[in-house]
């Protein structure tokens, strides 16, 4: 669609935008000619990518579905909290409440130095492990019905917790990496985005129907299994060369972590 002409000057056609060879310049627009628009900057970073559409599809999906991951885990355990609490003989709201302040603190806490262990480590190397992370401590989540110790399955979804919390941030920093500035990146953006309401209600609904039909720590293993399918899956899509050590103006550079202000801040929250 033309963007109207009070945006871009009077009679001026805006079509250009959507070609794969136009570039937002600093220039003011009437400096610059439709032909003599520089190229872009968005085609070079698919291009260094240097994988097909399917497999970009692909990987955009693994990437994406993180959010998705990261909200189920919260409904999963919200929707069907009596059903849980049944299971340790909890009728304490106040305890009950830690099947889920458990988890989400975690997530809040941790995210504060995944990303800068994502520049230091690799994006894709720490994406994966937060996957796997967080198949591992789904899994104990479950099995925690056994002991039926309410302590041990706090625990259990407060280590759940860090797995997305290593997830998210990394996943930004891969796809912001794979896509210059422009529409493919904002579309890409905003699939991000809207995982979240539909994590939630699919781990919401999918809690409830293993806790009220079959067995609630069903819903902890099977959550448990898709994020090891995941994290192999992020292992065999992500191009490796989003893995690679960030560079700044051209040069690789080793980043720095400040490892007091890390265990300072983790231990505050």
């Amino acid at each position: 669609p033309e963007i109207p002409s009070m945006y871009g000057g009077p009679g001026r056609s805006t079509s250009y935008i959507l070609e794969p060879g136009y570039q937002r310049s600093s220039q003011p627009e009437s400096m610059l000619d439709d032909d003599k628009l520089p190229p872009s900057n968005e085609t070079k970073a698919h291009e260094e990518l240097r994988i097909s559409t399917f497999r970009e599809v692909l990987f955009i999906g693994v990437v994406v579905v993180s959010h998705l991951m990261t909200q189920a885990a919260l409904g999963q355990a919200l929707a069907p909290i009596h059903i849980i609490a049944q299971s340790f003989q909890v009728t304490n709201p106040g305890q009950e409440a830690w099947f889920i302040a458990g988890y989400s603190l975690t997530v809040g806490t941790f995210i504060l130095i995944s990303g800068r262990l994502g520049d230091k480590l690799g994006h894709k190397r720490v994406f994966v492990f937060g996957y796997a992370w967080l198949g591992v401590w789904s899994a104990f989540a479950g099995f925690s019905v056994y002991p039926g110790r309410q302590i041990f399955f706090d625990v259990c979804r407060a280590m759940q917790g860090i797995g997305p919390a290593l997830c998210l941030p990394n996943a930004l920093a891969l796809l912001g990496r794979a896509y210059a500035p422009g529409i493919k990146k904002n579309i890409v953006f905003s699939l991000f985005g809207a995982m979240a309401p539909m994590g939630f209600v699919i781990g919401a609904l999918f809690g409830s129907i293993f806790g009220q039909l079959a067995w609630w720590p069903w819903a902890f293993w099977s959550y448990a299994i898709t994020s090891f399918a995941l994290s192999a899956f992020a292992l065999l899509v992500i191009p490796k060369s989003l893995d690679k050590a960030a560079q700044f103006a051209g040069v690789v550079k080793k980043p720095g972590m400040d490892w007091t202000g890390c265990i300072l801040g983790v231990a505050g929250l």
